[in-house]
């Protein structure tokens, strides 16, 4: 990484004026290659060539990302109590598509000083501030080049490259307040909102395309968020000294666009998980929360259970259609729905006269899908809906 900068700062009577100028460049390689295998043809001597060939599996990557920036930011004053700053940033990446090779990103940004211009009793330090800004998230290594599975020794296609692809946009406005009053007290509230577009996402493409996906410029996301904080000096004394904080938050995030049907995820939300919805607990999905868990669940309600036109329940999983109706069930003291009597037997699930709660043939029941399947509905949301931590610190002297 290379970076240059240029300074300059300059007072023009009541106003004051600073001016940052930068250039960075970035380069970042790397270079991997791993051989496994296992069952040595001889016995004690570990080298990949005395692995059995059946077993042996090979992986190399080679990457050369390159990046290019450019800064102007200038903050301007008058008297220390009108504050407004703007940066411009060029972003110039080989991580973007080659027909989107460069961006532009900005911020303009404001602050009044209040208590400069107006005196409040018992404040000594009231601020406002408010700020809009774009950023942006680079794509992937992989997302602008073909790439191909080798089956069988056989190349077969997989990801449909994308010069096209541009850097995920946010663009946030955010204002605030800062309160010192009471020579003892000082408080901090802001609020936060943003928009994600062109979020970078894994598209399965149709089959006459030949490849099977391709990242495309395809989901928004929006974001509301809400911070505060107050802190207190609770004793001040020549020795001793209290001091107590309370900071919390509050975010709610939500994928108001997706270019794509809904898809599950462990995690790694730029990419769509192999397996099933249940498999992988988070799901993307238009006008769901992200950060939106899925799974299966169990019945818990008797109100919960289906029926069809003779009275027989039809979505337990494990169930045979037409044996137990709603009355056979009950709610047992953990709050699940179970059976009440145990079957006759296991191949036999009428029926017997032997109470099944308490007893080894006690069950909970997962809800099913018309087809018999666990059914995948929503079970939670990883998103707090407070965060809240509050701190004190205790000194004496020095200590």
């Amino acid at each position: 990484m290379l970076t240059a900068n240029s300074y300059f700062k300059q007072s023009f009577g009541d106003f004051n004026t600073s001016l940052t100028l930068r250039y960075q460049f970035e380069r970042y390689t790397g270079n991997f290659a791993r051989v496994s295998g296992s069952q040595f043809v001889v016995s004690e001597v570990p080298q990949p060539q005395a692995l059995t060939t059946a077993t042996i599996t090979n992986t190399a990557s080679n990457t050369d990302v390159r990046a290019e920036n450019f800064f102007i930011n200038g903050i301007f004053d008058y008297k220390e109590k009108y504050i407004f700053e703007a940066l411009v940033r060029r972003d110039a990446s080989s991580l973007f598509g080659s027909e989107a090779r460069s961006q532009i990103f900005f911020r303009l940004s404001g602050a009044w000083r209040i208590t400069e211009d107006i005196e409040i009793p018992g404040v000594q330090e009231w601020k406002i501030r408010a700020s809009y800004g774009t950023s942006g998230q680079r794509p992937p290594f992989i997302a602008q080049y073909e790439t191909f599975n080798i089956v069988n020794g056989v190349p077969v296609k997989d990801l449909l490259g994308n010069n096209r692809l541009r850097p995920s946009r946010v663009a946030e406005i955010e204002v605030g307040t800062n309160l010192l009053f009471l020579n003892r007290f000082n408080a901090e509230f802001n609020y936060a909102t943003a928009t994600a577009d062109d979020q970078v996402l894994i598209v399965p493409l149709l089959a006459y395309a030949g490849f099977t996906q391709q990242f495309q410029n395809a989901g928004q996301m929006r974001t509301n968020t809400i911070e505060f904080s107050l802190g207190a000096e609770i004793l001040r004394e020549e020795d001793w000294k209290f001091n107590m904080n309370i900071v919390g938050s509050r975010t709610i995030q939500e994928v108001t666009q997706l270019g794509r049907p809904p898809f599950p995820t462990n995690g790694d939300f730029g990419v769509a998980a192999a397996g099933g919805v249940a498999n992988t607990m988070f799901r993307i999905e238009a006008g769901q929360p992200f950060g939106v868990m899925y799974g299966n669940r169990h019945a818990r309600s008797l109100d919960e259970l289906q029926v069809d036109a003779n009275g027989f329940v039809t979505n337990l999983v494990g169930l045979p259609r037409g044996v137990l109706r709603r009355e056979d069930f009950t709610i047992n003291s953990d709050g699940y729905v179970i059976r009440r009597f145990a079957p006759i037997s296991t191949t036999n699930f009428a029926n017997s006269t032997n109470p099944v709660e308490g007893t080894i043939n006690e069950r909970a029941w997962l809800l099913a899908d018309e087809t018999g399947a666990p059914l995948v509905t929503k079970i939670g949301d990883s998103n707090p809906d407070l965060i809240l931590s509050i701190s004190g610190t205790l000194s004496w002297k020095k200590l």
